[in-house]
């Protein structure tokens, strides 16, 4: 065969290609769709892979409504063995307070609030008009690492310090040689003796600081103001239940219900005293209810919808086998909830190509704040997901496809919609408690209170479920 019979292009002047652009156009995009829809059909079959796993946990995470009555049920059963003093999950801790503010409070006073990842001191001077707040000042200060596990007194040594700093600025203008009147509110289950006396039961959450158990929060404060240079009049200990119950009642008299729903979780209530068979009550002659401090991060029971990943997470946590609810439902645990389910889609799905990123597999990586950004992001690619997975876990927006970013999606949706569904369990059973929930005629108008960081800062938590109302 001689060279001139090769198959050759023939030559093709600016004119000739010119009137070829159509043709060529049209093989370029030939070649594109045969290229895209290969990867589509690629990424449709991982999504499906995917999503088989994604419906297991679907089917747990959002817990049925005759799944949720069951627990209301169970709950209920637990408040009223926990108030006979019997054998309950929830502990169920007579406040002392039993009389509540009605709006006509005045004068100054200080607060300090210790609970989850950080404390505040607190300065309100209360107005002449009824219900109204005419001064605050408040500074958050977040807890160092070392808090966590130092002796108890060191923890207080801390509290003191920045509380004596505020109340001096505070006092700067205006110095008065008289003891601030200090109100407590310390977020750990307490017996309590009196309004501003107990025992500390144990310790939640991170914490597990030696000399603490036991011990009266009133008097090591006290006696750490006193070491600091202020003494200090410690005139009330709160939960942080209580305390957010107790504010909210200064401006709405049909406060029934307060919540905490942040880095923890708990709840408390009106009752009877009547129905409060548990311990010995001072003489209460003067009122007929006392607040309840419920302890409901503890509930326990065979019908809550755990996932094995809830397992491993309360393996590695801090008081392992206690406050089950809590780590269902709550800040401190949401987010690892989400990636111990993220890496279970990885290895069992082929997500992302089924490698787990290094950085994935650190404990407590996603917090619960990156989760809320990913479950709300409205974008139209998603790219709030593809930031904070690249930003935690260095998954480049390339290594993603959208179908794999609305399973993250999905992940962290379902963690918050088991959370909403559990929380509002929990609040139908105490409401059934105090007969408000209109099974016995028309329900009196009941207001709620709730309180931290997720019942804040997570609006979609509260917003999402309209099915959670199970009344």
């Amino acid at each position: 065969m001689s060279s001139d019979s090769r198959l050759r292009l023939p030559y093709l002047s600016d004119r000739d290609l010119r009137g070829s652009w159509p043709w060529l156009a049209g093989g370029l995009a030939a070649v594109a769709a045969t290229g895209a829809f290969a990867y589509l059909a690629r990424a449709i079959v991982k999504k499906r892979r995917v999503d088989r796993v994604l419906k297991e946990f679907h089917d747990t995470l959002i817990v049925p409504t005759p799944k949720l009555k069951e627990l209301c049920g169970e709950m209920l059963n637990e408040v009223q063995a926990g108030l006979r003093g019997d054998k309950s999950s929830l502990l169920m801790l007579p406040s002392m307070v039993d009389i509540l503010p009605d709006g006509n409070e005045k004068g100054d006073v200080y607060a300090v609030d210790i609970g989850g990842t950080n404390f505040r001191v607190l300065h309100l001077r209360l107005s002449d008009e009824r219900g109204q707040v005419a001064h605050t000042d408040l500074r958050d200060f977040t807890i160092p690492e070392e808090m966590y596990s130092c002796h108890i007194n060191e923890l207080f040594d801390l509290l003191a310090v920045r509380t004596v700093e505020f109340i001096r600025d505070v006092r700067r203008d205006s110095p008065s040689l008289e003891k601030p009147l200090v109100g407590f509110c310390f977020s750990f289950p307490v017996e309590q003796t009196g309004l501003a006396s107990g025992n500390l039961i144990k310790l939640t959450k991170k914490f597990e600081n030696a000399g603490a158990v036991g011990a009266d929060p009133v008097l090591q404060l006290a006696e750490a103001l006193e070491r600091k240079g202020m003494p200090a009049h410690v005139s009330v200990l709160l939960n942080d239940a209580v305390g957010t119950f107790a504010g909210g009642r200064y401006m709405d008299e049909d406060i029934m219900l307060g919540i905490i729903l942040g880095t923890g979780t708990n709840a408390c209530y009106l009752e009877k005293r009547s129905n409060i068979r548990k311990g010995r009550l001072p003489d209460l002659s003067h009122s007929e209810g006392m607040l309840i401090n419920t302890e409901w991060a503890g509930f326990v029971s065979s019908n809550l919808p755990l996932l094995e990943e809830d397992r491993t997470l309360d393996w590695h946590s801090v008081n392992v086998g206690e406050a089950v609810y809590e780590k269902m439902v709550s800040g401190l645990y949401m987010g690892e909830v989400a990636r111990h389910i993220l890496i279970t889609l990885i290895e069992r799905g082929r997500l992302l190509g089924g490698k787990v990123p290094d950085a994935m597999r650190e404990p407590w990586s996603l917090e619960t704040r990156f989760m809320a950004g990913m479950h709300t992001d409205n974008t139209l690619l998603l790219s709030e997901v593809s930031a904070a997975m690249y930003c935690l876990y260095g998954v480049g927006p390339w290594e993603m496809t959208y179908f794999e970013r609305r399973q993250v999606q999905e992940v962290c949706r379902l963690v918050c919609l088991r959370s909403a569904r559990l929380i509002a369990m929990g609040i139908a059973a105490l409401l059934k408690q105090m007969g408000r929930d209109g099974s016995e005629g028309p329900a009196p108008r009941t207001a709620i209170v709730m309180d931290g960081g997720v019942a804040t800062h997570y609006p979609a938590h509260k917003d999402m479920d309209p099915e959670s109302r199970l009344l």
